[in-house]
C-alpha cells in the first residue's frame, strides 16, 4: 500500500516534474520503479547541474523548499536572470 502524500512528498514530485520538463523524460527512465525508489532514499539523483533549474529540482528533492510558492518564486527567481542576460546581449 501507498504512503499518504504529504506536502514534503508533493514537493519531491514537484522538482521530478520540473526534471521531466526540462529533459523530456523522467528521472532514471531506463529502471524499475524500486530501483528509482532506492536511488533517491539513498539521496542519488540524476546530474542536473547543467539543466536550467537543476538547482531548484534538487532543493525540492532534498527537501530544502517548504512550499510550491517558493519553488514559483525561485523558478521566477532565475527567469528574471535569464531575462537579465538576454536583454544585456543585445
Amino acid at each position: 500500500m501507498r504512503e499518504p502524500s504529504t506536502a514534503k512528498t508533493e514537493l519531491f514530485a514537484l522538482g521530478s516534474t520540473i526534471y521531466e520538463i526540462m529533459t523530456g523524460k523522467e528521472p532514471y527512465l531506463d529502471l524499475k520503479d524500486n530501483e528509482v525508489t532506492a536511488l533517491f532514499e539513498e539521496k542519488k539523483f540524476p546530474p542536473v547541474d547543467q539543466l536550467p533549474c537543476g538547482d531548484v529540482m534538487i532543493k525540492c528533492w532534498l527537501g530544502e523548499v517548504q512550499s510550491a510558492e517558493e519553488v514559483r518564486a525561485l523558478i521566477e527567481a532565475k527567469l528574471s536572470d535569464y531575462k537579465a542576460e538576454v536583454g544585456n546581449s543585445k
